[in-house]
This record gives structure tokens, sequence and C-alpha cells, in this order.
């Protein structure tokens, strides 16, 4: 809401531009005559850039610095530098409260000044008394800025404006929530939404006409609803609807964002519809972009919208021809997850446009999996290319770094080479065990294959002292450590082996074999002593 201040008699009113509505400020800070009873003209507000004024009635109300225009006249034009700060605001108009008060005293009678102290008195009765009926005034604020949950005819609701929409519509999502309202007529009931009271009275919000409300929370249900009504499908004309008054575009995202989270029913944000809002914030006030970041997305300071918020901002903040080509991507997505940020992390290293132009083509035409590679390609670093030689070298300075370069440059290219030998070698030794491989498998005039022959020659044959050890009979009587004995290998045949202890929880034996100095555990029943 555009407004401004105006001063007329040496009082300050505030000019609401739209309505042209003035209303008379508080000019006191504080009240007189009863202790700790304050009365402040202009209060900060929770909401970032915004203040509390208080009026000569009674009243409170919230404006936004963002929406004064200083050009209206002369007294608005003295706040024109103070916009970007509420403490500078507030200074200047205190300045501005105390000039007014003591030309008025310089400039008219004694009787004049006496009726202006009545006024005065009158006005800081009045503040004294909107302090002490402070649970009224809190009231008739909050009845201006909120409504709970009042019954809404359908065809009173409407979808947001541009600049108050979180995301588009999603046609899938609405076919969804209508499927869903046919089978559970009940639920719908239970559904709340959240809107803005943009014209009419919210007492006629029950009948056709009455009022508009945008719907900032619970689009989709409204068109679903709207949808099913149309086509006889639904006889319900009213919905339950959270209405708000008064409040601008950053509060009325920051309450869209939230039913979305409240709501199960809700189709979750995705990062593209994030990306979306963001552009959107940084387009309409680029200066302040991060502080409504950080409102909109109900973040505690600006540190964390700069760690949560850096890949998004990244994306939203590129070019006009860029961002035509990621809106392209989005919409011929192919994958079966949704797009994550992940997808632009790396993409986001690379600065120059037209090579970020250039990687989203390529996933356009060649898929995820080599734009991925393309990616990579850009942002990863190759350690072993040689060194680009800088041929212009004025300085000594610069020649002898030219000098360290050419140097590098040639070991490189020495290793370079060598590795080439190597290959070369490795590709005939390659070539010759192949033919091997090949003479091998040929036949002769038997029919049995060389390579079966090799085979049978390699068959063991068991020699006359393995068979004696097969026959031999075990007993550990009498072994003790450090003996060499005959135990029993996994082939079933004995081998020379000595003792390396003994286990008494397991009763076995650590061996070690002589022939090969294999260890291994064997039992009482495999292990004899050696005569």
């Amino acid at each position: 809401m555009s407004w401004c201040f105006l001063e007329e008699d040496s009082f300050i009113y505030v000019l609401e531009l739209k309505s042209m509505k003035k209303t008379t400020v508080v000019t006191r800070v504080k009240s007189s005559g009863v202790a700790g009873n304050v009365m402040y003209t202009l209060n900060y507000h929770f909401h970032f850039s915004a203040l509390q004024v208080s009026f000569v009635e009674g009243e409170k109300r919230e404006y936004s610095l963002r929406n004064f225009k200083p050009s209206r006249n002369q007294l608005s034009e003295k706040f024109k530098d103070c916009l970007s700060s509420r403490s500078s605001f507030v200074s200047t108009f205190n300045d501005v409260v105390t000039t007014l008060r003591d030309s008025s005293c310089c400039d008219h009678t004694d009787s004049s000044s006496t009726q202006s102290e009545g006024s005065m008195s009158s006005v800081m009765a009045l503040s004294v008394e909107s302090d002490v009926s402070n649970s009224e005034s809190e009231t008739s604020t909050e009845q201006s800025s909120k409504v709970e949950c009042v019954s809404v005819h359908l065809d009173n609701l409407v979808g947001p404006m541009d600049g108050r929409a979180v995301r588009p519509v999603l046609t899938s999502h609405v076919k969804e929530l209508e499927e869903a309202f046919l089978k559970n007529r009940v639920q719908s009931q239970y559904k709340i939404l959240v809107g803005l009271l943009v014209d009419g009275s919210i007492e006629m919000a029950s009948k056709p006409g009455g009022c508009t409300v945008e719907v900032l929370g619970g689009n989709h249900t409204r068109i679903a609803l709207q949808t099913l009504r149309k086509r006889g499908l639904w006889k319900l004309d009213e919905l339950r609807v959270e209405v708000h008054a008064n409040i601008d575009d950053q509060e009325c995202l920051s309450l869209g964002i939230q039913h979305n989270v409240v709501d199960k029913q809700a189709l979750e944000m995705c990062f593209m519809d994030e990306v979306r809002l963001i552009r959107k914030l940084m387009t309409s006030n680029p200066s302040q972009a991060r502080e409504a970041m950080r409102h909109v997305f109900n973040l505690k300071n600006i540190t964390e919208v700069r760690h949560n918020l850096k890949t998004h901002e990244g994306v939203a903040k590129v070019s006009d021809d860029v961002w035509m080509k990621v809106l392209e991507v989005e919409a011929k997505w192919k994958e079966k997850k949704p797009m994550k940020q992940t997808f632009f992390t790396s993409w986001l290293k690379v600065k120059d446009e037209e090579k970020r132009k250039r990687l989203l083509d390529t996933y356009l035409k060649e898929g995820l999996t080599n734009y991925k590679e393309s990616v990579r390609s850009l942002t990863q670093v190759n350690k072993s290319c040689p060194v680009t030689i800088q041929e212009d070298a004025d300085s000594e300075k610069d020649i002898h770094q030219v000098e360290l370069l050419s140097k590098e440059n040639e070991i490189l290219k020495k290793a370079v080479q060598e590795k080439e030998a190597v290959i070369v070698k490795l590709e005939e030794e390659c070539n010759r065990l192949r033919e091997m491989m090949k003479s091998q498998i040929s036949t002769d005039s038997t029919g049995k294959t060389k390579n079966s022959i090799s085979v049978e020659k390699r068959q063991r044959v068991e020699s006359e002292e393995v068979k004696s050890r097969k026959k031999v009979k075990f007993t550990s009587d009498g072994v003790s450590v450090g003996d060499v004995v005959w135990a029993r290998y996994v082939d079933g045949i004995a081998y020379p082996a000595k003792v390396m202890k003994f286990s008494a929880s397991t009763q076995k034996y650590t061996v070690r074999y002589v022939e090969d100095g294999v260890v291994t555990e064997v039992s009482d029943m495999d292990i004899k002593q050696k005569k």
C-alpha cells in the first residue's frame, strides 16, 4: 500500500494514496503524568523494513518503507534519503516533529498557542488512553490484518497475482486432488486455505460476488474443487479460508510457503519452484533480495540464506538466454527422479555463459551421462597436460619463469615418450602371446590337441614315498613343542613338520611344514612322532 506523510496546521497525517484516506499521527514520543506509560509514535515491526504507526484515534497500522512515496510533498521529501534504514527514518521523523513544534510556538499568538497546546494535550490524552486500552487496539489491529477461518464461497476465490504466486499451477497435481476429493468427500471440509482479501467485505464472503480473495496457500485445491463443481460432481459451495489483509507481497509468499509445508496433501516444492521464486524476488528488488529470501523462506539470518540457498541463487541470477535454456531442460527432463540442485552444483563452476548453454544443450541432445562427463571435463584440472609457455616475457622475472616452464615441459615430453615406448613393447608382447595360444589349440594327427597332451603330462604321479605316507597310522603320543613330526595335510598326505605350539582349549597343534613353510593347525589324530 503506497503512503506518505501530510502536514496540516502543525499536525502530521498518514495519507494512504490508494484510498486518499488520511489519519492523524501521534506526535508525542512519551506521555506525561503517568510513570511508565510510554507511547511510541513509530515502532519497529517484526517484518523487515516495516514500521507500526500509532494514530490519535487509538489505532495502530503497519506500513512498509518500500511503499513510502517521498515525491508527493515537501514533508515526505525529507525522508527520501533514509528509506533503507528504519532507525534513520524514525530519527528524521522526530526531528520533523520538533521543528513543527518550535515553529508553531514562534508563529502563533498566545491564544493560538494555548489552543495548540490544548490540541496537543488532547493528542497526549488520546495516546495515553490508547495505551491503557492496549487490548482493544491490538484486537482492532489483528482484525485489520487477519480474519480467523471464515467460510468463503468458491466463486469468490481466485488465483494469486504473479508477484504473490509461490509457483505455477501443475495440472497433474490438480487431477490427483480431484480424484482424492471424489474418493473422500469429507476431507475437503477440513481443508483450510490461506487467502488475501483484495476487494469487497469479508462479512459478505459466503455470498457469491460479495468479495474477492486471492488464494495464497492451497491454490491447487481451489482449482480442483471449482473444476469438480463446474462438472456437477461437487455440491458444496463454501470452503474454510484464513483471510489476511493489508500485507505486502513478501508476507504473501511467506504465508504460501508455510501453508505448503503444513498441508500434508500439498505438492512439495521442488528445486526449480524455489529458483523461480528467488528469481522473481531478485527482479522486483535486487538490493534487498537476500533479506526478502530470508523472510519468504523463514530463515534466521543472511548467513543461512547464503548457506542454504547458494545454488538456488546462482541459478536464479543467470542471464535471460541461459535462463530460457534452463527452463527448456526442466520441461524436457527425462529422469525418474525430479531435478535437484546437484544437477547445477558443478555446472555453476563454469563461469562462461556460452559454455553453460552448450552444456545444457548436451543434456537435451545426448542425455544425463554425457552431460555429467562434459561438466567434469570443464571443471577438473588435467595435471598431465603440457604447460603453456608465455612468449612475451618482458622482465627478468618473467624470463626466469619461462625457463623453468620450458624445463618442466621437456621433462613432461620425455615422460610421455617413455610411456609410449612401453605401450609399444606391451602391444608386441600381446601379439606374441596371442600367436602362442593359437598354436597350442591346433590339433595333431592323432586327434588329440597339444593342450590336452600337456595336461596329461602335468598330471600328478604319486611316488612310493607319498603312498607310504597315506598308510601311516597317526597318534599324538609323546609329541612336544619343537619336535619334528609327520603331520597330515588337507590333501590327506603326511609331510614333515615342526610343532610350534599346543592349544589346550582346542586340543590342536600348530605346525609349520618343513618343505614350504606353511603354518596350520592339526588335531592329535593327524600327527605322529617321526622316528
